[in-house]
């Protein structure tokens, strides 16, 4: 009986292991399949609002969607979020908005996504900002498969234009 335990151990491991591998395998290619998806709503909400089309930016936002922004003011909601953009877009233009993703992590029908963020607002009366910083978003896959950007957090290496208080709560 010993001796058929010792022999069944190795063959146990190795199957252990080769399902460890194919565990992994799939949960490589669920990632990058996540990433093509999130990348793929992130850069169209980009473009929107380079082109300064604020519904096209609020479609890629969950219902429930919260940002919590600088200095210490919370967006809650699509609807918030879309009144407060629609306040800035009023008041000037973006002329770029670049995220360079460093890394996602993806755990069931969450992803966060995290790197660092480059951007010009021209005001319709002032002078041109430009402002970087790092960025932490949390996408949720939707009832329909499609993936939301859910929470959001930024923070700024320089000065950068806030968000009016419209639909804000401190």
């Amino acid at each position: 009986m010993q001796a058929c335990l010792i022999v069944a151990l190795p063959a146990c491991s190795r199957a252990a292991s080769e399902g460890t591998a194919d565990t992994t395998r799939a949960a490589a290619l669920d990632t990058a399949t996540v990433r093509r998806a999130v990348d793929s709503v992130a850069e169209s909400m980009t473009a929107a609002l380079l082109r300064q089309d604020m519904g096209g930016v609020a479609a890629g936002l969950a219902e429930d969607y919260v940002s919590l922004e600088t200095p210490g003011q919370i967006v809650r909601g699509r609807a918030a979020y879309r009144t407060a953009i629609d306040e800035m877009a009023k008041a000037g233009t973006w002329s770029e908005l670049a995220f360079r993703p460093e890394g996602l992590d993806v755990a069931g029908d969450l992803a966060v996504r995290y790197g660092r963020w480059r951007m010009t607002y021209v005001p319709a009366k002032g002078d041109t900002m430009r402002a970087d910083g790092n960025f932490v978003h949390v996408w949720r896959r939707q009832g329909d498969g499609a993936w939301r950007l859910a929470r959001e957090i930024n923070n700024s290496a320089t000065a950068a234009p806030q968000i009016p208080a419209v639909g804000v709560a401190r």
